[in-house]
């Protein structure tokens, strides 16, 4: 009744009509045939029949097509109801699927420096896989797996700009992943963070110990003033502004802001 409503534009004057025909007219209605009625069916539901759709799931999304596949089938075996809440079914665990395994582009930029790229939603169904991959990454046994990538792991810079929600789980393992690399002596610095999840990366502690900026440029400018303090005894990291997050380095005697390199990095960098 919903796909006749959207087809022939039903409202609230053709519901009144219906509801006073069916009010005063039902008595008669039951020496109408049967296959007079069938025949007012099938007339109002044809223009609802696309041939086309099937082959346009097929060429534009395969997982579209099997949601529809499976649909289809079950009301035609069943009944509508049995088809739609497998499609339901089918369509969430697909949802699930992505977000438990999402997709991590890794591109060598530089001598020692990867772009880490996570495309979908950070939260605690993909947080571990996002994790296991950076780890993967500062321990090296992800560049022995794929020696074609470059050389090994010196810097990370972590790609935010596809990543529409982070819930607390998957900021936890991003900053497990960070904490990992400061002992590993790799650095990690981040952009492209949509400001409310950089609001409650702040409250939850991940910018405290990876810095946020605004573009690729500005991340990888950025390392160039992050040094690892324990080459540099008495000198911190400062996030001096949420938004900007511009990082500078501090002498431990209290002196001036202070741009240091990071002790293995070579000058030609």
């Amino acid at each position: 009744s919903s796909g006749i409503n959207a087809e022939y534009g039903g409202g609230l004057f053709t519901s009144a009509v219906v509801m006073t025909g069916l009010s005063f007219l039902y008595s008669y209605f039951q020496y109408v045939p049967d296959s007079c009625l069938a025949a007012i069916i099938i007339v109002a539901v044809y223009p609802m029949i696309d041939f086309r759709k099937p082959f346009y799931f097929w060429t534009v999304s395969k997982k579209e097509f099997l949601v529809w596949s499976v649909c289809f089938v079950l009301i035609l075996a069943f009944n509508i109801e049995i088809g739609i809440i497998a499609a339901i079914i089918v369509e969430i665990a697909m949802l699930m699927g992505r977000n438990m395994w999402p997709i991590i582009k890794i591109q060598h930029l530089s001598d020692g420096t990867y772009l880490f790229k996570i495309d979908g939603a950070l939260w605690y169904l993909g947080a571990f896989t996002v994790k296991e991959k950076l780890c993967s990454m500062i321990n090296g046994t992800f560049h022995k797996d794929n020696p074609a990538l470059g050389p090994k792991v010196r810097d990370i810079v972590m790609d935010f700009t596809t990543v529409s929600f982070a819930d607390t789980t998957g900021l936890d393992k991003i900053t497990e992943a960070v904490v990992l690399g400061a002992k590993k002596d790799v650095r990690v610095v981040g952009y492209g963070m949509l400001d409310r999840i950089k609001k409650s990366s702040a409250q939850q502690g991940l910018l405290k110990v990876m810095p946020i900026e605004n573009s690729r440029g500005e991340a990888l400018q950025s390392l160039e003033f992050i040094t690892d303090s324990s080459s540099h005894p008495g000198i911190t990291i400062e996030s001096s502004n949420l938004v900007t997050n511009d990082i500078r380095v501090r002498g431990g005697s209290g002196s001036n802001y202070q741009p240091l390199s990071h002790a293995s990095t070579p000058e030609t960098d």
